[in-house]
């Protein structure tokens, strides 16, 4: 028993020394931006009418973006279904990405809701 109480302060105090050591490895194996962990993406970037909604865990089309929005990737997120209301606010999209999400079907209503629609990606759900 004495020995094992011995152990844990021991590790307490190694612990940060070791994150010390690797961050330092880090540094000068890959460079200094290599070694930040990434901010994680909270919002869609928007920039130049194109809508950068990836990896944010949505469940729905945000109603909340510019209404003249030429491209939206929604890939990577939650979405089961594409309502075409949800996209009435843009219809001027010409590019829509909703690939790597859990989509089972899409509303033949869609092309009516987007008619400058050129490029739908549901590729891999």
């Amino acid at each position: 028993m004495q020995r094992l109480n011995l152990v844990v302060p021991a590790m307490c105090v190694l612990r940060p020394l070791l994150l010390s050591v690797v961050i330092i490895i880090c540094y000068f194996v890959t460079g200094p931006y290599n070694c930040v962990a990434a901010v994680k993406k909270t919002s869609c970037h928007v920039q130049d009418g194109r809508a950068d909604c990836r990896h944010l865990s949505l469940s729905e089309i945000p109603q909340n973006l510019p209404r003249n929005l030429t491209s939206l990737d929604m890939s990577h997120n939650r979405l089961r279904a594409v309502p075409p209301v949800s996209l009435t606010p843009y219809p001027g999209l010409i590019h829509l990405d909703v690939s790597y999400n859990s989509i089972t079907k899409v509303d033949e209503g869609l092309c009516q809701t987007l008619p400058l629609l050129q490029t739908l990606n549901i590729g891999t759900q």
